[in-house]
């Protein structure tokens, strides 16, 4: 096989296994997240999205209201688009997002409303995770 079609194979292969990985690391986050969540809110006090947001896989997402302070979104199902989407606006009134009366929009724009709001813990979330890198890794036998 020629080094240029070797190289095409194992690109495609590569990106297929990361493609494949994809739901699995949105579910090891979507968990971590979680770990760090506190009980249900009725709504929050959101700006706008320059703080950043994340897919979390077909129905959650986190949003990031200021560099510290996160809030994990669950949308009604099926928001289609959710998992693909690389943009997306937030419904909020007078700047409060609330549960059931917001939604998140996607590439398709078609609202999802919001199901569920819970504010994470993000400070302790990158604290515990500084830590952990701090740790020693245990050797290999």
């Amino acid at each position: 096989m020629r080094p240029t079609k070797l190289i095409a194979c194992l690109l495609c292969a590569v990106c297929v296994a990361c493609a494949s990985n994809a739901p699995q690391r949105d579910e090891a986050l979507l968990a971590e997240f979680q770990r760090f969540a506190g009980d249900p809110v009725q709504n929050f006090f959101f700006w706008d999205l320059r703080n950043g947001w994340q897919v979390l896989g077909r129905e959650h997402l986190v949003v990031w209201t200021s560099p510290w302070e996160a809030f994990l979104l669950r949308v009604r199902t099926p928001c289609t688009d959710l998992p693909f989407a690389n943009r997306i606006g937030i419904s909020s009134t007078g700047r409060w997002v609330r549960v059931r009366l917001d939604a998140v929009t996607v590439g398709n724009g078609i609202p999802c409303p919001i199901e569920e709001i819970r504010p994470v813990d993000y400070r302790r979330m990158l604290a515990e995770h500084r830590e952990a890198a701090k740790r020693p890794h245990a050797e290999s036998p």
